[in-house]
């Protein structure tokens, strides 16, 4: 039973195969379930890839709910959610979605002990010639540096705000 728990890497046939097993769980979730079922899928999906990350939409659409699965940024893990998407299998109760969608209306972020409003987030950028890109400072009202969850609550209203 220990081996199989801490079993490094599993296929993307494995991982679906335990979430359609699993599937009514995640359909009904609750207060009550909601920190052990995130766990377990959790666990699951880092053993697919560590990088990859998870959510789920709370309104339903035609009865399904959506199953996001997504990179939270990190590119090298693109492809591993494109070819873990590519490869569900069609689900009663879930539509499968990589990466997170880009929203288009006022966003209000709860991250641990963080609560960001778009309203509450700012930029500035200049084009960096000598690297072909964009260097872009981002503005957070209530920032604290000795707070890292500052941080990780922008990069999920960015990536709902940009898809």
């Amino acid at each position: 039973m220990l081996k199989n728990l801490f079993k490094e890497k599993i296929t993307e046939k494995e991982f679906w195969s335990w979430f359609e097993k699993n599937s009514d769980d995640y359909f009904q979730l609750d207060e009550n379930n909601y920190d052990l079922l995130f766990n377990k899928l959790s666990l699951q999906l880092s053993k697919y890839h560590k990088n990859l990350t998870f959510e789920f939409s709370v309104e339903m659409n035609q009865g399904k709910r959506e199953f996001i699965i997504s990179a939270e940024g990190i590119v090298s893990a693109f492809p591993a959610v494109i070819k873990l998407v590519e490869e569900a299998p069609t689900l009663e109760k879930f539509n499968i979605v990589a990466f997170r969608q880009r929203q288009n209306s006022e966003q209000e972020i709860y991250f641990e002990n963080i609560v960001l409003h778009t309203k509450d987030i700012f930029f500035t950028y200049r084009k960096d010639k000598q690297m072909d890109c964009l260097d872009i400072v981002i503005y957070i009202k209530g920032y604290s540096e000795e707070n890292d969850q500052f941080i990780a609550a922008v990069f999920i209203m960015l990536d709902n705000l940009i898809g």
